[in-house]
């Protein structure tokens, strides 16, 4: 048994001489909070309240050394992944406006089909090669991936009898799209999301593209509303819930050998 954990932004795929241009992209980004208020902001006030100190740190060389510091975090990772050599990985994840919308946004959810379809990300025949490598980094090719689903059932079983709500889904729709927000704190507006096919969720599939070393080890992908009030999920729930799957993989009767991983900065972190 181990457990993995990284990030998964864009970044850590895209090469240093090519940040600046994925960073233009941050001037439309509607969802900026400003720390320690809490309050959504535009790019210009975030960058008005910026530390000028960071000033130091925004420049091609400093992007190519953060760069392949990344890398050799990563090549640590596909490194312990094959010395554990794991049968099933549990994994934690947040979706964000990728599977789940306001017509129902579980606050915790877990996927038990067969297998889960992971599918490239759609780009318009103009985006910028630091775009194109940013995506790729979340699978480059359609498949089938497994999922350990004799798992996961046990998981939903389980979690329901330590009072845990959990949703849980058996098979995707060929599209999917809506809306989120307005709501309470900084989702102050609603973003929209057009129907369009989409598979694996970026924080399960940037683990397997990029630290899995090639192996293909079913899954037990558990999703957590980490961003999208009001229901988004609490520091001592998630605590818990964690406590509790571990807890029931101990119990579990069987000889294969588990593994829990996680992407995102704030996930990352906290494990």
């Amino acid at each position: 048994m181990g457990a993995l954990a990284s990030g998964h932004t864009p970044l850590m795929s895209v090469p240093g001489e090519l940040w600046s241009v994925y960073a233009q992209r941050d001037s439309r980004n509607r969802e900026l909070v400003q720390v320690p208020t809490g309050r959504r902001v535009s790019f210009d006030e975030l960058l008005a309240s910026a530390n000028p100190a960071i000033a130091s740190e925004v420049d091609e060389e400093a992007f190519k050394r953060k760069f392949q510091s990344i890398q050799g975090g990563l090549q640590a990772l596909r490194q312990r992944f094959s010395e554990i050599s794991p049968d099933v990985v549990v994994m934690f994840g947040d979706d964000q406006s990728e599977l789940f919308f306001d017509d129902n946004y579980p606050q915790i959810s877990i996927y038990w089909g067969e297998t889960m379809k992971m599918l490239p990300r759609v780009m318009a025949p103009d985006a910028s090669d630091a775009l194109r490598i940013a995506m790729a980094s979340y699978g480059d090719r359609e498949r089938d991936y497994p999922i350990d689903s004799e798992l996961a059932l046990h998981l939903i079983e389980q979690l329901q009898e330590r009072e845990c709500d959990i949703s849980h889904s058996r098979y995707l729709r060929s599209e999917y799209g809506g809306s989120i927000g307005p709501s309470t704190w900084y989702l102050d507006s609603q973003f929209e999301t057009e129907d369009r096919p989409f598979g694996m969720p970026h924080a399960f599939s940037y683990p397997i593209t990029n630290w899995f070393d090639g192996k293909e080890v079913p899954i037990v992908p558990i999703t957590i509303n980490t961003c999208y009030p009001p229901n988004w999920i609490s520091p001592p729930r998630a605590y818990n819930l964690g406590l509790a799957v571990r807890e029931i993989v101990d119990s579990w009767e069987s000889d294969k050998r588990v593994v829990f991983a996680c992407s995102g900065g704030v996930l990352a972190t906290l494990w």
